[in-house]
């Protein structure tokens, strides 16, 4: 107890002799802390030259403030101290797990601000790091944690830290060697730099340091002195995984000439699964020492740096200067399956460097997913720049949902592409992207929406949407989608939207999507418009060229392209030089073309062989000013083509040749099928334009089959200087300015099993040697040039066979043609001749069916040795064969000559008189005619008898039956020889007033049954039956239906016999009357009597009418006594026969024998005879008939 009285003692007389003598040293003191101070409670200590050294948790206690006790809820505090390191570590702390918090310090001018080794639970809280510098490895450092973890560096300022080591030195916060789990937020970091590699950086992470997290940090003006993974905001190197960086701002750093410095963030050397998240880059920059590659970039993600995820952060304005790979947004280099996704980057730079200056730049980098993000102007000048999204030799890629615009480039090649895939970067997927506003000046293959380049094959490019590119003057450029140079194979194109592409001065530009030496791509589902174009090959919807093979272009749809100039521009479709491709069920419309040739077209193969063309709507395509545009589908020197099932309608070729056609094939396009197709309303004014379809100029051996083809303004299928083609099964209508088939100068073609009908002409021919015309029907072709159903104009060795050829107006005209064969049609009704043959030698017309064509059958003009032989010629004009002069040496015999018979004059179709009076025309050329009548319709006079030879021109041919007459007339020239045609009236039905026969009643008679009977009427369906107790005279119809009103109607009777039973005497009179109830006609009446009938003697027959009414009053009397009844049943007629009869007619027969009574009204008569119905069916009639007679 004294030694500790003696200690306090000692202490208490220090403290006193220490503020005695401490003003002394303060007018000596000069300290720079007047701006560090951080709190109102900051209260300057002041060590010296001492540094701070703890090495187990056991030293805290030494520097703690006097509270804490290492625990997580008491840490030890260092707080407040300011040392100067005088070139050494200022603080350093190793070995320890103790918590602790090291805030308000200030620490300059050390080899390291604060130096943590194998330390965890630390806290590092506002202190401030300056002037360090070192030139030893690894030093330099504003702070150090080596292997340490689970530490808090927070609100701590480190600037202006240098390094001139080999490598790690001079970075703001530098973490290695399995330093995890720390936590870095709100440090601002800035104006570091180094010498050596992986210097000079803001934060640096090397060596497996996982799990830390970087949050809202600020670190700029870091620099790099030439080398490498230097002057980087963020540098996290060599295996460092899972790490978090988020909402830093990181900004105007600066690399010095060497690789992978002045980024913004680097993640190098299998740095795994971090998380960059929310960050600000920008003004980061290569630095004035040029030639680093992979600087100046936002965030770098390099060598096998894999599954990150960058989300959220905004880069812009970083620099790469002249170096290669650098100035981009985010570039990635042999890097896997990261993510990046919804961020925005702009404004990425270079000024000279190659594949630098783009927005997001993956070079050998696969399975990588870039999705959400936004990437807008990034204005370059140097080659593969100005990109917004940049594959390199990268695999399995997705890009999804990215918003890519507004950029521009002024580079020499390959860059301001929305997106570019280059040098065989395959199986990558780009999806629902928007790309828009792409702007390039003179850069070739540049500028373009997407651009495939240099052997990219197997990528899916689908659902996105492509408008507002444009290229002033560069090749390749300013296409929406553009697949260009080396083998670009296997990738699918599908459902994209691209439109207002426009092209510049330069080729191969403006096009929706443009495929360059691709092959087995899919083109599919895309829709193009608004394309446009001002040269060659530009504006097209869709282009392919170059050997581009075995693609695939289906379900597209092409419109309002067009182009100002050049040729094959401004098409919906079109193949330059590509073999085997498919194009099926496309369409493409409202496409105009230019100044240039091949433009405007619908679709359009130049060159190459072996394509399919299925299924394809091409309408409404309008010409340029210049030949072969405007066309529906135009195919140009290509061969083993398909084209089947296509619809082109409406386009227009203008005034221009070769242009305005459904389908053209042109210049040596041979061997080609053009089958099933639909064409019509195409237009031009020029005899190659308007067609259906065109053949031209050597375009050989093609079969033009199975299509339908109308309305076209000039011809429907027109063949013009071909050779060997089949036309056949074509069905040609309506074209009223232009020939069903016409072929000019197409010698060796075959037209057969057409059906050319209601055109201007049918079949012509000009100039075409051994055609063969089969089997074709060429009806209603009513034009005047040429005037006929099929035409040979210097046409040789044709042969014309089993042609049907009707209603034209000449039906076959032949004109300085020679030995051709007319063999087997039919040409009838034609509105001049049958056959015309004009200045034409030794031509075979044989075995033709030649009938009733207005002139003559065959016509001769100035045609000599011709055969004319085994044809029918009926009804033509006479003479049937017309011989003009200077027609001499022709043969004609055995044919059959039957001229056009008179014009008869129409009978009434019903007569009731005994006579028909028949009139004809007068035949010029007639002696007399023959008249002739038949009960059958007359088309031949075999086994009829002549009614009458006469020369008048009418006669009355005199009927004694009713029925049905058929009448002919025949003119005859005896002294030729010669018979017309039958010429026949219609039919007539005629109705006499037949009466029936039959042998007289007798005079008296006392059977109480009168039996009638007569002869059967041949034409009658049944008979009528009355009775009179008066004279029935013949009367007329008319008087007949009144007459009969007051008769007794017995019934109606289907035999020739009928029997009254008569219950009273008297004198009877009887009338039958023959009836047809399906002609409606009645025969007059056939009388009876009078007959006078006496029943035998005795009382008087009993009335069957009062046969009731006398059983019940004969009861009565037995029963009552009452006989006096009889007396007045006497009295009043009923017994005895004097009551009157009820009459009955013809409508109420019903019963066996057809009577029924019918009450009689003094307002209503007895019905009156039925006229006869309308006719029924026979087979009704005929059942009535079966029945009746059962009965």
């Amino acid at each position: 107890m004294k030694i500790l009285k003696n200690k306090v003692k000692i202490i208490i007389l220090g403290l006193i002799t220490f503020f005695l003598v401490l003003p002394f040293f303060l007018g000596f003191i000069h300290l720079p802390i007047a701006s560090l101070a951080n709190d109102s409670d900051f209260t300057l200590i002041t060590k010296g030259d001492d540094y701070i050294t703890i090495t187990s948790n056991d030293d805290f206690d030494t520097y703690d403030d006097g509270m804490g006790n290492g625990s997580a809820m008491n840490p030890w505090v260092i707080r407040d101290y300011i040392i100067d390191g005088n070139g050494s570590t200022c603080i350093s702390i190793s070995d320890t797990n103790a918590y602790f918090i090291l805030k308000n310090c200030t620490l300059y001018d050390s080899m390291c601000g604060i130096y943590l080794e194998n330390v965890m639970n630390a806290q590092l809280i506002n202190n401030t790091v300056y002037d360090i510098t070192s030139s030893v490895n690894c030093w330099g450092n504003g702070i150090i944690l080596l292997s340490s973890v689970n530490n808090n560096l927070t609100d701590n300022i480190i600037y202006s830290t240098t390094g001139s080591a080999s490598f790690e030195c001079g970075n703001g916060i530098y973490l290695y060697d399995n330093s995890d789990g720390n936590t870095l937020t709100n440090n601002t970091i800035h104006d570091n730099s180094g010498n050596g590699y992986d210097s000079g950086n803001g934060i640096a992470l090397i060596g497996a340091c996982d799990g830390n997290t970087l949050n809202n940090n600020t670190i700029y003006n870091t620099k790099a002195n030439n080398n490498y993974n230097s002057g980087n905001g963020i540098l996290l190197d060599y295996l460092c995984t899972g790490n978090t960086l988020i909402n830093n701002t990181i900004h105007d750093n600066r690399g010095d000439g060497q690789d992978r410095s002045g980024n913004g963030i680097v993640i190098n050397d299998e740095c795994t699964e971090n998380l960059v998240a929310n960050n600000t880059i920008y003004g980061n920059n290569e630095g004035p020492n040029t030639g680093g590659d992979y600087s100046g970039n936002g965030i770098v993600l390099y060598d096998n740096s894999d599954g990150n995820t960058l989300a959220n952060n905004t880069i812009h304005d970083n620099n790469g200067l002249s170096g290669s790979y650098s100035g981009n947004g985010i570039i990635l280099f042999t890097t896997f399956n990261n993510i990046l996704t919804n961020n925005t980057i702009y404004d990425s730079y270079t000024s000279s460097g190659i594949y630098s200056g783009n927005g997001i730049y993956l070079r050998h980098s696969d399975w990588n997913t870039l999705a959400n993000n936004t990437i807008y102007d990034c204005p370059t000048t140097g080659d593969f720049c100005s990109n917004l999204i940049f594959l390199e030799s990268s695999l399995h890629n997705t890009l999804i949902n990215n918003t890519i615009c507004n950029n521009s480039c002024d580079g020499l090649m390959v860059c301001g592409n929305g997106i570019l895939l280059y040098s065989v970067s395959n199986n990558n997927t780009l999806a629902n992207n928007t790309i828009y506003n792409i702007i390039c000046s003179s850069a070739v293959i540049s500028g373009n929406g997407i651009l495939l380049h240099s052997g990219s094959n197997n990528n899916t490019l689908a659902n996105n949407t492509i408008h507002n590119i444009s290229t002033s003057s560069g090749d390749y450029s300013g296409n929406g989608i553009s697949i260009y140079l080396g083998t670009n194979n296997f990738n699918v194109i599908d459902h994209n939207t691209i439109y207002n592409i426009t092209g510049g001065s330069q080729t191969y530009s403006g096009n929706g999507i443009y495929l360059d030496n691709g092959d087995y791509n899919n083109i599919t589902n895309n829709v193009l418009y608004n394309n446009s174009g001002s040269t060659n090959y530009a504006g097209n919807g869709i282009l392919l060229r170059n050997s581009a093979d075995n693609n695939k272009l289906i379900n597209n749809t092409a419109y309002h392209d067009g182009a100002s100039t050049g040729s094959y521009s401004g098409n919906g479709i079109i193949l330059v030089t590509g073999d085997n491709n498919e194009i099926i069920n496309n369409t493409a419309y409202n496409n105009t073309g230019s100044s240039g040739s091949y433009s405007g077209n619908g679709i359009v193969l130049h060159g190459g062989n072996g394509n399919t063309l299925v299924e394809n709507t091409v309408f409404n395509n309008s010409a340029g000013i210049t030949t072969r545009t405007g066309n529906g589908i135009i195919l140009y020197g290509t061969y083993n083509n398909t084209l089947e099932n296509n619809t082109a309608f409406l386009n227009h070729g203008l005034s221009w040749e070769f242009s305005g056609n459904g389908i053209q094939l042109d210049t040596n396009s041979y061997n080609n099928t053009l089958k099933g197709n639909t064409a019509y309303n195409n237009t031009g004014n020029q005899g190659t334009s308007g067609n259906g379809i065109l053949l031209y100029d050597y375009s050989d051996n093609n079969t033009v089959s199975e299509n339908v083809i109308h309305n076209n303004s000039r011809s429907g299928i027109n063949l013009n200087n071909v050779n060997g083609v089949n036309v056949t099964d074509n069905t040609i209508t309506d074209h009223s300015s232009g020939s069903g088939i016409l072929l000019d100068t197409s010698p060796d073609c075959r037209v057969i099993n057409n059906t050319a009908n209601s055109n201007n002409g049918g079949i012509q021919l000009t100039n075409s040697d051994n055609c063969f015309i089969i089997n074709n029907t060429v009806n209603y072709n009513l034009g005047w040039s040429p005037p006929c159903g099929i035409s040979l104009y210097q046409s040789d060795f044709t042969e014309i066979f089993n042609n049907t050829v009707n209603y034209n107006s000449h039906g076959v005209w032949i004109s300085v043609s020679n030995n051709n064969t007319i063999k087997n049609n039919t040409i009838n009704y034609n509105t001049i001749n049958g056959i015309f043959l004009d200045n034409t030698p030794n031509n075979t017309v044989i075995y033709n069916i030649i009938n009733y064509n207005v002139e003559s059958g065959i016509k001769f003009s100035n045609s000599h040795n011709n055969t004319i032989t085994w044809n029918e010629l009926f009804g033509n004009a006479y003479p049937c064969i017309d011989i003009s002069l200077n027609s001499y040496n022709n043969t004609i015999e055995n044919n059959d000559c039957n001229p056009l018979g008179p014009t008869t004059t129409p009978l009434p179709t019903v007569n009731v008189s005994h006579s028909v009076h028949l009139e004809w025309s007068d035949v010029s050329w007639a002696d007399f005619y023959y008249v002739y009548n038949s009960s059958s319709p007359i088309t031949s006079l075999d086994g009829l008898y002549i009614l009458l030879n006469t020369t008048s021109t009418e006669y009355f041919a005199q009927i004694y039956a009713t029925g049905i007459y058929y009448f002919a007339v025949i003119a005859i020239n005896k002294t030729a020889g010669l018979n017309s045609t039958i010429s026949t009236f219609n039919m007539i039905r005629n109705y006499l007033p037949i009466i029936p026969e039959s042998p007289q009643l007798p005079a008296t008679t006392t059977n109480s049954s009168i039996y009638l009977t007569w002869n059967q009427v041949e034409w009658a369906d049944y008979y009528l039956v009355y009775r009179s107790y008066s004279q029935i005279t013949s009367l007329t119809i008319e008087a007949l239906l009144h007459e009969l009103t007051s008769l007794t109607f017995l019934g109606k009777i289907y035999t020739n016999s009928f029997i009254d039973n008569l219950t009273v005497s008297g004198t009877y009179y009887y009338a039958i009357i023959a009836v047809n109830e399906t002609l409606g006609v009645n025969s007059s009446i056939l009388s009876f009597g009078p007959i006078c009938v006496t029943l035998p003697s005795g009382a008087s027959p009993i009335d069957p009418n009062a046969l009731g009414l006398i059983i019940l009053i004969a009861f009565l009397c037995i029963v009552g006594g009452a006989c006096g009844g009889l007396f007045v049943l006497y009295k009043k007629g009923i017994i005895g026969g004097s009551g009157k009869e009820k009459q009955v007619s013809p409508t109420n027969l019903k019963g066996e024998k057809g009577i029924t009574p019918k009450k009689e009204t003094p307002t209503k008569p007895v019905e009156k005879l039925e006229k006869p119905k309308k006719p029924k069916e026979a087979k009704t009639t005929k059942t009535k008939t079966k029945e009746a007679k059962k009965k």
